[in-house]
């Protein structure tokens, strides 16, 4: 029988807190506890949280890529103006934003359970993985749990080429690769007032549908990729985190057992 995910794991292992009437005040309010939580408890809210985030933003990389080759020119779409190109850019462009954004949330991740001690503003792997002036602290502690900081340097390297573009796009410009231009041309020119010229207008439409479904088909295929790639890289860091979370989760349930 194949071994629960990670997520799965925490999941089973927050049910007592999810049942513990002590905890819950209102199934609307979701789980608000009425008292304060243990530190095994803490710490094990604090890693399902952090998780799930990272597997919410997978499971964004997936829709994103379905996404692409789903257009359709509903009235809704005409009226505002959303031609086949914008739809493809910006399903690209979210791609491009929650790859980024992955391994932030990796960062955060490794730090609750290794319980580095990092702010919020130093969960980056700027800081944890590849740090300047001296300050190997956190890159330290990361090392010395066996296989685990060439596991996360292997996902920071699949995801930081993507940052620059990422960067771009949020301050300067749109997304700008070579293979979109074609398909740009074709969306501006079905856009101008060509009159009576019905063959244009036939012929036209069928050059540009069919070019830009190649299009598409090479991005979609290229990113499927991707994703199932950068799942592997997670699952290699999951696969080494799992058992530190576990040792030490137990190790926090024993010491309250004892107070």
């Amino acid at each position: 029988m194949a071994e629960d995910s990670f997520l799965q794991y925490l999941s089973r292992l927050s049910l007592p807190m999810i049942e513990d009437q002590s905890l819950v005040r209102k199934a609307r309010d979701g789980f608000a506890p009425k008292r304060p939580l243990k530190l095994s408890e803490e710490y094990l809210r604090n890693t399902s949280l952090a998780l799930s985030e990272i597997e919410m933003l997978m499971k964004q990389l997936k829709q994103a890529t379905l996404y692409l080759s789903s257009y359709r020119s509903i009235p809704a779409f005409k009226k505002n103006e959303i031609t086949r190109y914008d739809h493809i850019i910006y399903h690209l462009e979210m791609h491009l934003f929650k790859t980024t954004s992955v391994l932030d949330r990796l960062m955060i991740l490794a730090n609750i359970i290794l319980e580095l001690g990092g702010t919020q503003r130093n969960c980056k792997a700027s800081v944890f993985l590849f740090p300047k002036n001296g300050k190997k602290e956190y890159r330290d502690k990361i090392d010395s749990y066996t296989g685990l900081y060439r596991a996360l340097v292997k996902v920071a390297v699949c995801i930081e080429p993507y940052r620059e573009d990422r960067n771009m796009i949020a301050h300067h410009k749109n997304i700008d690769y070579r293979e979109l231009r074609p398909v740009e041309m074709y969306s501006l020119l079905l856009r101008l007032d060509r009159g009576a010229d019905k063959d244009f207008i036939s012929n036209f439409k069928v050059l540009a549908k069919t070019e830009t479904d190649r299009t598409v088909a090479r991005l979609k295929k290229s990113l499927e990729i991707f994703n199932d790639d950068l799942k592997l890289l997670l699952d290699e860091v999951y696969s080494i985190l799992r058992p530190i979370f576990t040792q030490r989760y137990h190790e926090v349930m024993d010491d309250e057992k004892a107070e």
